[in-house]
């Protein structure tokens, strides 16, 4: 996994230890740019919001690192519930819904 994979599932980890699972089906490299520019622009989000509040807004206060690659079915399917999928089993098993991380919501949604 680089910065160019697509289809992936990431962790997003602050310097205080909290943490954050996302996913991407688009280049690894434009989804941490995202969260930075939301970092850098005060956005309304729950990584933006944590950084601002707890590390005075500073982008530094954030790594990212690539957990999982999904790969395309081979034989057609539905690639997006796949990695929604994934994404959500990693939040479980990694415990990052809030309190104890910046993930808001778990949905099992995507298994049904």
């Amino acid at each position: 996994m680089n910065c160019r994979t697509v289809g992936l599932i990431y962790l997003l980890t602050c310097q205080c230890g909290v943490r954050y699972v996302g996913k991407t089906r688009r280049e690894f490299r434009k989804r941490m740019g995202e969260h930075l520019s939301d970092i850098r622009n005060n956005k309304d989000t729950p990584v933006a919001r944590h950084v601002r509040t707890t590390h005075g807004g500073r982008v530094s206060a954030v790594n990212f690192m690539g957990i999982e690659r999904v790969e395309r079915p081979k034989r057609g399917g539905d690639w997006e519930k796949l990695i929604l999928q994934r994404e959500c089993w990693w939040i479980f098993k990694l415990d990052t819904c809030t309190p104890k991380g910046l993930n808001e919501q778990l949905h099992f949604g995507c298994f049904v």
